[in-house]
């Protein structure tokens, strides 16, 4: 950016030296209207204009690119809101899962439990 306004300072420099060593009365014709006035003048109105027309172009871009960032974030804020509606729910299914896990391991450490005291038993047996 600092580069871009070093660029147009110089640039600006330059047309007002040139407009300064170039100051003599010319003639201009626009259409119908005609009329004599400095060439300083005419050089200084037409960067003028160039400067208007690019900042206008650039204030259309903004504007642009301002809107479209505000319509991504409406949709990003509805999906967050959809987000946040879909995870209690996975919530609710991860505890149904680790409840159901918990209980598949009560059951097998039951199992294993009856298996062990079947085989002390057999042991005491012999």
């Amino acid at each position: 950016m600092q580069l871009i306004l070093v660029a147009a300072f110089v640039f600006a420099l330059i047309v007002a030296i040139f407009a300064i060593q170039n100051a003599i009365t010319v003639q201009v014709v626009l259409f119908t209207w005609q009329f004599e006035t400095s060439l300083v003048v005419v050089i200084f109105g037409a960067a003028i204009l160039g400067a208007l027309s690019v900042g206008l172009f650039g204030l259309m871009q903004y504007i642009k690119l301002k809107l479209k960032l505000r319509k991504k974030e409406q949709k990003i804020n509805k999906l967050e809101g959809e987000l946040a509606e879909l995870s209690p729910a996975e919530d609710d299914n991860k505890e149904r899962g680790l409840i159901e896990e918990e209980e598949s391991v009560e059951n097998k450490a039951i199992e294993i439990k009856s298996e062990v005291r079947d085989e002390k038993e057999q042991e005491n047996h012999y």
